[in-house]
């Protein structure tokens, strides 16, 4: 190594889907799909063996640095948290945190509409009015009461 090089770490990851199979028996649909969320809680809960195994790494996805840090002697981040791939992991807490994230492009929209708008152009705020309208709408609809 030059005199002039410093020497660096990079912790990188990506999320490999896995696939498993269970198999269940329910009184109707929406009986299954209960049965199948119960198991699944009751696999984080270690109640149950793991039943993903099957891993599909071509499909892997959220490619990214975790971090880069410098070796020389002293520990020092240097970057953390860098993508590498066009994909967002987000948590959603609730029903409408989800909805209102399948709904973000209309809301830009409603905004860009907002944007545009200055001092002469108020007549633009009835377009703004029923975007904004149908944004809420498409976010009320996705989002259970």
């Amino acid at each position: 190594m030059s005199l002039l090089t410093k020497r660096y770490t990079v912790l990188f990851a990506q999320d490999v889907p896995h696939y498993g199979t269970v198999h269940l028996e329910a009184e109707n649909d929406a009986d299954a799909l209960a049965q199948a969320r119960a198991y699944w809680e009751r696999v984080r809960r270690g109640d149950e063996e793991w039943p993903l195994f099957d891993s599909e790494i071509e499909n892997a996805l959220l490619d990214r640095i975790v971090e880069i840090t410098e070796d020389n002697g002293d520990y020092r981040e240097v970057v953390r948290d860098v993508p590498l791939d066009d994909y967002y992991l987000a948590h959603t807490p609730t029903p409408l945190s989800l909805a209102m994230l399948k709904s973000a492009q209309a809301m830009f929209e409603a905004l860009k509409l907002i944007a545009a708008c200055d001092n002469a152009a108020h007549d633009a705020l009835s377009g703004v009015v029923e975007t904004a309208r149908a944004a809420v709408a498409a976010v009320e609809a996705q989002a259970p009461p």
